[in-house]
């Protein structure tokens, strides 16, 4: 009975506090398939709960969320994230028609909210949409540019590397040991091309070597270990200077054999 007392009070808010506007709806967008998200279902049960209007995208009638009694309608629209961005803002925009008030819109996913970042100048038309940086979701989702954002404003992060290739996986993994982990580093990349299913802890280098075997191409992979391990760390950042070492050298001989070119192309 408390527990449905704080809830039937929510939107009666003490003097200072926003009170909860029920005329408004929600939209959860999300993309991809991934029917059992317990996110999702918690959206919906709180706020349909409280006597909001809970829209929702989803890739089945029978997921968790659509049969949840809470959603007040659902949007049966599969998608796998191989589609143009432009057809995905225009399938959100004949969403947003249709509900036929202006809704907060909830991405459920990391492509949803760079969606929603990166064309809120469209969307913003049909739905309710925070001001942030239209880049700083796809910074955020990448696992390589958040390490970037911590480094940036000084919060302490596991350190990582993104290899080129198997070859260089394979040498990240023995410069800083097993056992490592692996995860896919950008939205979209990890629908379309995925390193792994899910964080992945590799323990030895034939077992690294069997799963990078099954890649088609090289993916977007990011290998991290536990900001603790500081030997483990120094050794990786010292095979990153090394690297980048021998990067540069190798531009500043290209451009070396180059330059007598451009400069006699220059001349004439």
């Amino acid at each position: 009975m408390m527990r449905r007392s704080r809830l039937a009070n929510a939107g009666r808010s003490p003097a200072g506090r926003v009170a909860l506007d029920r005329t408004v709806p929600a939209l959860l967008m999300k993309v991809g398939r991934y029917p059992l998200h317990h996110g999702s279902v918690g959206a919906v049960r709180t706020l349909g709960r409280l006597g909001v209007r809970v829209f929702a995208v989803t890739e089945d009638r029978f997921t968790p969320t659509a049969r949840s009694r809470y959603l007040f309608k659902q949007f049966l629209w599969p998608t796998s994230g191989a589609e143009d961005p432009h057809e995905l803002v225009a399938g959100m925009l004949a969403i947003g028609a249709r509900i036929g008030a202006r809704a907060v819109l909830l991405p459920t996913d990391d492509e949803a909210a760079l969606l929603a970042a990166e064309h809120a100048d469209v969307l913003s038309e049909h739905f309710l949409l925070p001001n942030v940086a239209g880049d700083l979701p796809r910074r955020l989702a990448s696992k390589r540019g958040l390490a970037e954002l911590c480094a940036d404003v000084g919060v302490p992060a596991p350190a990582s590397a993104r290899p080129k290739s198997v070859a260089e996986l394979l040498e990240i993994a023995d410069t800083i040991g097993f056992p490592v982990v692996l995860k896919n580093d950008a939205a979209w990349e990890r629908l379309s091309n995925p390193a792994v299913s899910c964080t992945t802890i590799v323990r030895d280098t034939p077992e690294l070597e069997r799963l990078a075997s099954s890649w088609p191409s090289m993916p977007g992979v990011l290998v991290l270990f536990p900001a603790s391990e500081q030997a483990s760390a120094a050794r990786l950042q010292s095979f990153l200077d090394a690297a980048e070492s021998e990067r540069v050298a190798a531009e500043d001989a290209a451009t070396a054999r180059d330059a007598p070119a451009v400069v006699e192309e220059t001349a004439q």
